[in-house]
């Protein structure tokens, strides 16, 4: 290893360092986007022979193939400052699709690296994206969900309500506070109200409180999956249907070790609150208005009540809190949407 190249692995180590960040749980990682500039197509352009020894002058010919796929694997041993044994990686064809690794498949890549290390390591670069998915996402605890803010609001039987601000490279949800919408929305199931402002990249997460009785957290995470599979099958019918915009859309579900979390746009305040602060529709044709956009909750109720989402899945339709004390946002038009 010339000096150069050994200077170059100290910089890049150095630099990666001071990109890290960290979540609301005080758990490390580095964003994609910084990640980009820091291993670039340049340093491997200058370390490509020391880390593909074997392949002599034709080394260079694998830059594409290391910058598209090794890169977050090259980062990991530089920060270990195990770079020589990166072609122990190369010969398994072991690449950055392949993490995370667990501790049987590193060691029959290589017996030498040491586990928790690299295992602490991995995950520092495997933060999860929140995307609208038709399933609900299983993540292990090991992951870092890039929630950069998680403020506490409210909790009800079922669950407690927090508010949240995803990293925006991260946040791939589609809906922002600044989009033109109008209408009464409906959070089916929402125990929580949530008082604070609408803003961009914020988020309302609904989190299923545990319990130490197994067969309690059983029937929990049970309530949990029709909750999903009910606000699923309201936003199938809403790009059908536009009756059935008046329910607030699930935008993402996944559970998180023992935890199981919904995430929806956020509240500013309920609608409780909006009419002790705000004055009545001022003509009849804002109170039509009103009234026509509440009975768009009706046809929602009754596919919810109807409890079948196809003819090899139903569940029991409930719903317990219809009241004037669920959260409600504020719409641009001047009128207002009920979670």
């Amino acid at each position: 290893m010339t000096r150069a190249v050994s200077e170059g692995y100290d910089d890049l180590a150095r630099k990666l360092d001071r990109l890290e960040i960290v979540n609301c749980d005080k758990k490390p990682f580095i964003p994609d986007d910084r990640f980009d500039g820091a291993l670039t197509y340049e340093f491997l352009s200058t370390c490509v022979s020391d880390l593909l020894p074997s392949e002599d002058a034709g080394a260079h010919r694998h830059i594409p193939t290391l910058y598209k796929s090794y890169r977050k694997v090259i980062a990991i041993l530089v920060m270990m400052r195990y770079e020589k044994h990166f072609v122990n990686f190369w010969e398994k064809n072991t690449n950055d699709r392949d993490l995370p690794l667990d501790q049987e498949r590193l060691r029959s890549i290589d017996e030498e690296l040491w586990w928790p290390k690299f295992n602490t390591l991995q995950y520092k670069f495997l933060a999860r994206v929140y995307c609208e998915e038709t399933e609900s996402q299983q993540w292990t605890d090991d992951y870092v969900l890039p929630i950069l803010d998680k403020v506490y609001r409210n909790r009800g039987a079922f669950s407690e309500v927090y508010k949240i601000r995803i990293h925006p490279y991260y946040d791939r949800l589609n809906f922002r506070g600044d989009q033109e919408v109008s209408g009464l929305i409906w959070h089916l199931g929402c125990n929580g109200r949530a008082d604070i402002h609408l803003q961009q990249h914020w988020y309302a997460l609904k989190q299923l409180k545990t319990s130490a009785d197994a067969k309690v957290n059983e029937r929990k995470l049970r309530e949990w999956h029709d909750e999903v599979a009910a606000n699923a099958l309201v936003r199938k019918q809403q790009h059908n249907n536009y009756a059935y915009n008046s329910i607030l859309p699930l935008l993402h579900s996944h559970t998180y070790g023992k935890q199981c979390n919904l995430i929806f746009p956020l509240a500013n305040y309920n609608l409780k609150e909006f009419y002790a602060k705000e004055q009545k529709p001022p003509n009849g044709g804002h109170r039509f208005k009103f009234i026509e956009q509440i009975s768009r909750l009706v046809p929602a109720l009754g596919l919810i009540h109807q409890g079948e989402i196809d003819s090899t899945c139903q569940w029991i339709g409930l719903h317990r809190d219809l009241k004037p004390g669920l959260p409600a946002r504020h719409a641009n038009c001047g009128f207002f949407e009920l979670m």
